[in-house]
């Protein structure tokens, strides 16, 4: 212990003599370390910890695949829901449905204040006590309160109750309105119940939805589940039972079962947050090359001053002191160097968990769980230790192996210089080639993000403002008469907002662009060879007249939908161009029909295509409908500008409630961020591995920096020879400069051969760009060329200006 205590002491005051490099030391350690225990703190929270549920690992979400399908899969119809429920007692202990789409689902809350349109998600009897999670104030909704007539009860979420009930602890027993209709709060929910994605409001019985709302028939899925495994029943085992059960419904019913005969079964964990693993891993990745990179620049700066120690070491050794207890010293340095800057790597860890969490909060899953915690303590300890032995043993080895020689030389370097400085090159050459395989992974998902960003999207996002509105459900009033004053209050806010000054058109759909949501409509077509019913892959959209002008989107053929469409005129309906390739290949679709239930409805336009199911989804065969056909609660209206128009939010607001004063209005936003919000992730992403491989970049020209730096002095008696020799400023500037340029070759070379075998691993998060991409590789290797050259250009500069006389005589 004393030896141990003696060693810190030495170990801090020489450190301390040293600030400029204990600083510089300092500093490398804190980046690389903090980067690490940020990225390490998200994938924790993320991909770690266990969910906030009981007994969360038996819980698991059921998928109902047809593998015939690419879209429309995974929900199921309340038919399948009720066989699931009473066939698979064998596998789950109890199975959970619900319907939440973010931006989709809600109620019109009004009675007090401003009419505010509230998340909400509808869950069946079982979906409280399959999750497990009690109420943190009253109770969840029993089952007996999930059926039509007695089902007018909810249960708050935590943030909302906060928000708009203030944290009233005697909000359990209130009535609040809720789309025109009384609703009993029983229950708030823990603040960590957030199931399921996107933060609902409240959550109230699943049958509310009716079959005025969906239609409840067995060919329509729209009801997602969440399921409990029986005690020793593994996921492999429910999705084999589920999938028989399935094959059994598919053969009963084949006219709306037939290919939906399979089951996929997730843990409820992998569900949540599996699309995010590979990012995140490869972040993790990321930032272990970023900590290499500065463990390699910190054992160079070690070997330097070690050089500049052998004299001290030297006496060191001629007064007794052992081979091993010279490398104890060296280590303890590092050590100390390491845990003050795992202490400050902790704290920029912190601060960057923040900002990432401000930055891409939204696009991470279960966000609210990323804090540091004991786990995330551990890697902290472990990773700086292991980083004070990689950084630190090669120098300690290296510089405890003075000799007798380095007191005859006066300490000079020079008797073991050649070995040193291969060593220091071998430590460059090592950190560019970390530096060429990171920017290769960087560059590859810039160029995605690039490709991805610029994709045509099939219309025009500029100058469109979007905005949701919801009417009220009819609540006892007439359907018919219900129907037709919402359908005219629509049609006179249309109106009115396309009057408004710098308006110059307005449209409007139950979805937004790139969101999906196409409704799956089941179309036959006559004079068809098979008479299976077309399903068109993006679905049936139900838009205004304007839509198309509004949004941009061309009519290549025909014409678009007018007033004149309106009942008591035939139905009729627009194609995009990839459903009319699929079905009238080297004709035209104007003037064909298409058959819904019995009726034959005429194609009179073919619209351009437009990616409905996202940008990096191909355009797929879609319809369009006009509103007079099925009148849709949740709307959205886009209104074309001349200029910004956000700047027309105000008078729309105005002009909306003018017509109905009771409209909550919601989803404010311009239609150009809508497209941007659509790349949120992949931009999150790519912009922390640009700055991590930005990082990496400056660590290797610091390297390199400091690597030439050391050469060009260890050779100042050499260069001053050449020059009184005669030798040219050009020739000691081309000689210091090939050195590095084969450094960097080198190093590049190791880099891309590491990059070809590796980038594979970033297939899943790329678009349109191969992970091998030849152009991304060559730009890179091209852009560390260019810095490790001004890098070493410095140093070799400064070579050619060395005084002869001066060189020689300090020699």
């Amino acid at each position: 212990m004393d030896t141990l205590l003696r060693d810190i002491r030495h170990a801090l005051r020489s450190l301390r003599r040293s600030p400029g490099f204990t600083l510089v030391a300092l500093l490398c350690l804190a980046l690389g370390l903090g980067a690490n225990i940020a990225i390490f703190t998200v994938i924790d929270g993320v991909l770690l910890q266990p969910l906030p549920y009981r007994d969360p690992s038996r819980l698991v979400r059921i998928f109902d695949v047809n593998a015939k399908s690419s879209i429309f899969t995974g929900s199921f119809s309340p038919q399948d829901f009720d066989d699931l429920v009473r066939g698979s007692h064998d596998a789950y202990a109890s199975v959970g449905a619900y319907l939440f789409t973010p931006g989709m689902s809600g109620m019109n809350l009004t009675g007090s204040g401003e009419p505010e349109r509230v998340g909400d998600a509808l869950v069946s009897a079982d979906f409280f006590r399959t999750l497990g999670v009690p109420a943190a104030r009253g109770r969840t909704l029993r089952p007996e309160e999930n059926v039509p007539g007695a089902d007018r009860e909810v249960v708050l979420s935590d943030g909302f109750w906060r928000r708009r009930f203030g944290a009233d602890p005697r909000v359990v027993g209130r009535t609040v309105t809720l789309d025109g209709q009384p609703f009993t709060i029983v229950g708030v929910m823990p603040a960590s119940f957030r199931f399921p994605a996107g933060d609902p409001d409240v959550w109230a019985p699943i049958s509310l939805i009716t079959d005025d709302d969906i239609p409840h028939i067995r060919s329509l899925r729209w009801m997602e589940v969440v399921a409990r495994l029986r005690p020793g029943v593994s996921v492999a085992t429910a999705q084999s039972q589920t999938t028989a059960l399935l094959a059994r419904l598919a053969a009963a019913y084949p006219k709306s079962n037939e290919g939906w005969g399979s089951a996929h079964v997730l843990t409820l964990h992998d569900a949540i947050a599996g699309d995010v693993r590979p990012a995140l891993l490869a972040l993790l990745a990321a930032v272990a090359l970023v900590l290499l990179i500065a463990c390699t620049n910190l054992a160079n700066l070690l070997l330097t001053r070690g050089s500049a120690r052998q004299r001290e070491l030297a006496v060191r050794s001629a007064l007794g002191a052992g081979h091993r207890r010279l490398v104890q010293q060296l280590l303890t340095e590092s050590v100390i160097l390491a845990l003050v800057g795992g202490a400050l790597g902790f704290l920029v860890g912190e601060w960057g968990v923040h900002v990432l969490v401000a930055m891409g909060g939204s696009e991470l899953p279960r966000a609210d769980a990323i804090q540091p915690e004991g786990r995330v303590v551990v890697f902290a300890v472990a990773v700086t230790l292991v980083t004070a032995f990689l950084f630190g043993l090669l120098p300690a080895l290296r510089a405890a192996r003075a000799d007798y020689q380095a007191l005859r030389d006066g300490g000079r370097a020079g008797s073991a210089g050649r070995e040193r400085r291969r060593v220091r090159s071998a430590l460059v050459v090592a950190e560019t080639a970390l530096a060429m395989l990171l920017l290769a992974g960087a560059g590859l998902m810039m160029r995605s993000f690039w490709t991805l960003s610029h994709v045509d999207p099939g219309f025009n996002a500029e100058r469109v403002l979007s905005l949701r509105l919801t009417s009220p459900d009819a609540n006892g009033v007439d359907e018919e008469q219900w129907l037709a004053r919402q359908r005219a209050e629509r049609g006179q806010i249309l109106q009115r907002l396309a009057s408004l000054p710098g308006v110059t058109a307005v449209g409007g759909s139950k979805t937004l662009p790139l969101h999906g949501g196409g409704e799956p409509y089941e179309f036959s077509i006559p004079g068809r060879a098979s008479s299976s019913p077309v399903l068109p892959q993006s679905g049936a959209y139900i838009v205004t007249p304007g839509y198309f002008r509004t949004l941009g989107i061309p009519l290549v053929r025909g014409r678009s939908f007018t007033d004149a469409d309106r009942p008591p005129a035939p139905l009729v309906v627009i194609v995009n161009q990839a459903f009319a390739r699929e079905y009238w290949p080297g004709e035209s679709a104007v003037g064909k029909t298409v058959r819904l239930d019995t009726a034959d409805i005429r194609i009179v336009g073919v619209a351009g295509d437009v990616r409905n199911n996202g940008l990096a989804t191909a355009s797929a065969t879609a319809v369009y409908l006009p509103d007079s056909y099925a009148f849709r609660s949740n709307f959205n209206v886009f209104i074309r500008t001349t200029g910004d128009p956000l700047r027309l939010v105000q008078a729309a607001r105005r002009t909306i409630h003018e017509i109905d004063p009771r409209l909550p209005i919601s989803d404010v936003t311009t239609l150009q961020q809508v497209v941007t919000d659509t790349v949120a992730r992949p931009r999150f992403f790519t912009v922390l591995v640009g700055l991590f491989g930005g990082l990496a970049l400056m660590l290797a020209a610091i390297g390199m920096y400091g690597v030439i730096s050391y050469t060009v002095r260890q050779r100042t008696h050499e260069i001053g020879i050449r020059m009184a020799l005669g030798a040219r400023q050009g020739s000691v500037l081309g000689m210091v400069m090939r050195d590095a340029f084969v450094l960097t070759a080198l190093g590049i070379a190791i880099g891309l051969a590491g990059a070809l075998l590796l980038t594979r691993f970033l297939s899943s998060l790329l678009y349109g760009v191969a992970p091998t991409d030849a152009a991304t590789l060559v730009v890179t290797a091209l852009v560390l060329c260019v810095v490790a050259g001004f890098a070493s250009w410095l140093p070799a500069r400064r070579a050619t200006h060395v005084d002869p006389v001066i060189a020689l005589r300090d020699e």
